[in-house]
């Protein structure tokens, strides 16, 4: 379709965003009571990930 899709209500954790996405059934996840509930534990999955790329350095002009 070419339009994204994104999941509002029900979603309780890190997890089912992660097998959501990478399913394909959502582009994007919008997450409230289970922030308000736990705001880290969306926090643990996102900071064991590791980042193989680093930004470029600052380089002012």
């Amino acid at each position: 379709m070419g339009i994204p899709i994104i999941g509002v209500g029900g979603i309780e954790s890190a997890e089912y965003i992660d097998q959501a996405v990478n399913n394909g059934w959502l582009d994007w996840a919008a997450v409230g009571r289970a922030i308000l509930k736990d705001p880290l534990a969306f926090n643990q999955p996102i900071m064991q990930q590791e980042v193989s790329a680093s930004p470029p350095p600052y380089s002012p002009k």
